[in-house]
């Protein structure tokens, strides 16, 4: 990690001893009282249903968490110019094969890459190549490259496993608390009829 990047990790960890342990709750950018979407590298570590659907030109792939959706352009078109951070960012795909190469570009710095807490800049460029070496099985190799925040790209691996009998829920972030709270503080302590 760069200083800059091991300085937020450290505010991100601090006081958690064990370093398997996830990073701070108050300041997780997903949790309570922020609610964020788990954004871009961070919602393909949920272990949570995701579906993939493909239409001419694009590639759909649709998450449980939050709900999110990555929209991946596979007409040929480049990047947007200066896109507006967001939590999925901006994602041009091509096909290499039977492999689904793609890069995401313009995303918050506002989420974590992982529940540990490892901070990631806006000028991170994620790398995916998504496969499916088998029929029960769809892996996504992830190359990260933020010269802000780390001294080096690096990889990573997600297998998924073919689940034909799961259906993608609605799951949003917070949905209890902010359920509570929506009750208690606008229909006054009742759910409704």
């Amino acid at each position: 990690m760069t200083p800059w990047a091991e300085e937020r990790y450290k505010a991100a960890r601090q006081g958690v001893m064990d370093p398997l342990d996830q990073g701070r709750e108050d300041v997780d950018p997903m949790l309570y009282p922020y609610c964020m979407p788990p954004g871009m590298p961070r919602i393909h570590l949920r272990g949570q249903a995701m579906e993939i659907i493909q239409a001419p030109g694009r590639v759909y792939l649709l998450f449980e968490a939050g709900p999110s959706m990555m929209r991946i352009h596979t007409d040929g078109r480049k990047h947007l110019n200066n896109p507006p951070p967001s939590f999925m960012g901006d994602t041009i795909g091509w096909w290499d094969g039977d492999t689904l190469v793609t890069e995401t570009i313009g995303l918050h710095d506002w989420a974590w890459l992982d529940s540990a807490g490892h901070p990631h800049s806006s000028a991170l460029r994620v790398e995916q190549r998504i496969r499916r070496p088998n029929h029960e099985t769809l892996e996504i190799g992830l190359l990260f490259d933020d010269p802000k925040a780390y001294t080096r790209p690096w990889t990573a691996k997600r297998n998924y496993r073919l689940r034909p009998d799961w259906e993608v829920l609605e799951y949003l972030i917070c949905e209890d608390t902010v359920r509570e709270n929506y009750t208690q503080e606008v229909l006054g302590g009742s759910e409704g009829p």
